[in-house]
């Protein structure tokens, strides 16, 4: 898992960008490189006390668009700005850069690597 901070590194609200390797066992094996951006409490956070875990939105582009669109087109910064004022910074949000051609398997199985990783 490589992280690469966009702002401080001491604010997990901020939006990070990084890239987890998981196994698609699903399509013939092989690894493949998943790209995200993240905000928001860590993967690892979600196995805390059922009653504080985050809420996990996980945002996913069709064909014709990139994990990049969530930012560029501001959602991602909404999203985020929303987390630091309203929710108390309880919600994580991820946006993937998953193949138009996974299904629900491969998302699962990037998914877990992406809990196991980060």
């Amino acid at each position: 898992n490589v992280g690469e901070d966009e702002e401080d590194e001491d604010d997990p609200m901020k939006i990070t960008e990084g890239k987890v390797t998981y196994e698609d066992a699903n399509k013939g094996g092989g690894a493949k490189l998943l790209s995200y951006y993240h905000c928001g409490p860590t993967l690892h956070d979600t196995n805390a006390n059922q009653e504080d875990a985050p809420t996990e939105v996980v945002l996913l582009h069709g064909a014709a668009f990139t994990k990049t669109d969530w930012k560029t087109s501001g959602i991602l910064d909404t999203f985020c700005e929303i987390n630091n004022d309203e929710d108390g910074g309880n919600l994580l949000l991820l946006a993937l850069d998953l193949p138009v051609s996974a299904d629900g398997v491969e998302l699962g199985i990037a998914f877990d690597s992406l809990v196991r990783n980060q």
